[in-house]
């Protein structure tokens, strides 16, 4: 993971605008001062840590970043300044699956050969 120029920038959209919604006012900058990686469930979770010493969770609904303190998530997002992942590495992760495909390739030859009746 990377970040090219180092700093998330703070989104605040108009009040009753959806995740999705263009319009967006920028707010304060964090600069990030680490990353941390990890692959629970063959995924990868990303957490920034900013200068302001809080860590900055990614959410699968958007594509910002949110502090999480005493379990309630922040009211604004942040968005990353860059890309979080250097284009040469970007399916990298993907790889891990390889060791599968002649499992899956002879489970879907099995069933094409011997359909269940319905």
């Amino acid at each position: 993971p990377i970040l090219d120029a180092g700093y998330l920038q703070e989104v605040r959209r108009p009040a009753g605008a959806k995740n999705e919604s263009p319009g967006e006012l920028l707010g304060e900058s964090v600069r990030v001062t680490g990353v941390k990686v990890g692959h629970a469930d063959l995924g990868t979770n990303v957490e920034l840590i900013g200068s302001d010493g809080r860590t900055y969770l990614g959410n699968s609904s958007d594509p910002l970043f949110y502090s999480y303190a005493g379990g309630k998530r922040s009211e604004f997002g942040f968005q990353p300044s860059g890309p979080l992942e250097n284009q040469v590495f970007k399916y990298a992760g993907e790889l891990m699956w390889y060791p599968w495909l002649p499992f899956v390739a002879y489970q879907a030859i099995k069933e094409a050969f011997n359909p269940s009746l319905p």
